[in-house]
């Protein structure tokens, strides 16, 4: 792999999480039956939000694992496609 800067071979991949918010109409649906809950009931509210810490799928959000590479000579770091590292 080429550096598209300085055009040295001297390239490393890295893995990076990066944690992203879902879409905004998912979070929309996740708070509404949660404010319904509260609106109703404090007790059910507070026992809806301790299974909200047990289920993970009810979190706004999800990690992403990108694939970054970065010339050793002159620093600079790009985002890396598959058929990049085939070659």
């Amino acid at each position: 792999m080429v550096c598209p800067k300085c055009k040295s071979e001297n390239v490393s991949i890295q893995l990076v999480n990066i944690q992203k918010k879902k879409n905004f109409i998912i979070r929309l649906i996740l708070f509404i039956p949660k404010l319904i809950i509260f609106c109703v009931s404090i007790l059910v509210w507070i026992f809806v939000m301790l299974l909200s810490l047990v289920f993970p799928f009810l979190k706004s959000k999800k990690n992403v694992i990108r694939k970054f590479a970065v010339c050793q000579n002159c620093g600079y770091s790009w985002k890396t496609k598959q058929k990049d590292l085939k070659a």
